[in-house]
């Protein structure tokens, strides 16, 4: 068998009586470059939510990087790259307390995001934003 980078199986998940994924299966092997194409509420989005943990689906299996989604969410996440079509920042919060405020949720302390956080906001040059609203980028 195949040891694919990403894999799917009977993916279902529901919001109320509608039906957003309905039975989704998929397998993208290392080297492949994959979409997910269909009309407004289709289902793309909540597909990718579902493949990157961020979202739970109501029946199936997902598989990335060797790690079961649904189990070893932190690991999986560490092994891919997302970046929804939304700005998902809060507005009213500054760049660094958005960051602090995903890096707690996530159970990281101060000395473990700050110091990296700040070399990555210097290193692409947004470190004198750091202050600045979200809503005002």
């Amino acid at each position: 068998m195949t040891e694919y980078l990403v894999h799917a199986a009977g993916l279902k998940k529901y919001f109320g009586n509608t039906h957003a994924v309905d039975g989704v299966d998929l397998q993208i092997s290392s080297g492949e470059i994959y979409g997910l194409v269909g009309s407004d509420g289709a289902g793309k989005t909540t597909t990718m939510r579902l493949l990157v943990g961020a979202l739970k689906p109501h029946h199936g299996s997902i598989v990335v990087c060797g790690y079961d989604v649904l189990k070893q969410t932190e690991q999986a996440r560490s092994a891919i790259g997302y970046l929804s079509q939304r700005f998902s920042m809060y507005e009213d919060l500054t760049v660094l307390e958005n960051i602090r405020f995903f890096a707690e949720v996530r159970g990281l302390s101060t000395t473990e995001w700050l110091p990296r956080s700040m070399e990555i906001l210097e290193f692409v040059g947004l470190d004198k934003f750091k202050d600045r609203r979200a809503g005002q980028l």
